[in-house]
């Protein structure tokens, strides 16, 4: 769905309040109303050409319009979510591995067992492997921006 929003009225409101009330028949009333708002949604359609059409027309009076495709605007919020979730998920965790990391390389763990040593490295290369993961999912994710 195409939106055209109005960003600026310009220097000739009236004229964009008459382009309003012929190009999609509405009163006079409805036109000025729509023309008060901050930002208002003057036309809505499928066809992104029948919005540009009326964009210029009100551009044609001095007016400053933008189009928004709802569909593109709710793939790239769904798209920023999970490019947060996943910088949030990959900075957790690198915390996690450099305290393991610090631990493994500490005077406390030279004190331990040899089996506990062991355990303790196992764990933080598991850790380091599972981070290079979540990094590469991140870049992943970032690949996408590209399509959108």
């Amino acid at each position: 769905m195409y939106k055209l929003i109005l960003v600026d009225k310009g220097g000739a409101p009236l004229q964009v309040i008459k382009c309003l009330m012929d190009y999609r028949n509405i009163s006079l009333s409805i036109a000025m109303e729509l023309v008060r708002q901050n930002e208002p949604v003057l036309y809505e359609s499928e066809n992104e050409q029948d919005v540009l059409i009326l964009g210029e027309k009100v551009e044609s009076f001095g007016a400053v319009t933008k189009v928004v495709n709802e569909d593109q605007s709710v793939m790239l919020e769904e798209y920023e979510q999970r490019r947060r979730k996943a910088l949030k998920d990959y900075e957790d965790f690198k915390d996690a591995t450099l305290k393991q990391l610090e631990f493994v390389q500490s005077l406390e763990f030279e004190k331990l067992p040899a089996d506990e040593k062991f355990f303790q490295q196992t764990k933080y290369e598991y850790m380091h492997g599972y981070l290079r993961c979540l990094r590469l999912e991140f870049d992943r994710i970032l690949e996408e921006e590209k399509d959108l």
